[in-house]
């Protein structure tokens, strides 16, 4: 089997997305941090994998549990759902 070889991936083609994804990242970490039970090593905050992109999974918030999904694939990258 031959071995497949990617492009280079030059950073100042995407560099202005990657910057983009990473603040839209931090703030619904930052969110998720902030309401969710606080738990060893910081794993309150991490972003799980969706099909779409990252999600926070359910965040209780007193008597509302919701959901902030961030969108890889959507014109509008987050949104929420009420659970």
């Amino acid at each position: 089997m031959i071995p497949k070889q990617f492009p280079p991936l030059v950073l100042a083609d995407w560099q202005l997305t990657r910057d983009t994804l990473h603040g839209y990242a931090e703030i619904v970490g930052a969110v998720r941090g902030a309401l969710s039970p606080s738990q060893k090593y910081s794993s309150h905050r991490s972003l799980l994998a969706a099909a779409s992109g990252l999600t926070t999974g359910p965040i209780p918030s007193g008597p509302v549990t919701f959901e902030l999904l961030l969108d890889l694939a959507a014109p509008r990258p987050i949104t929420d759902r009420f659970l």
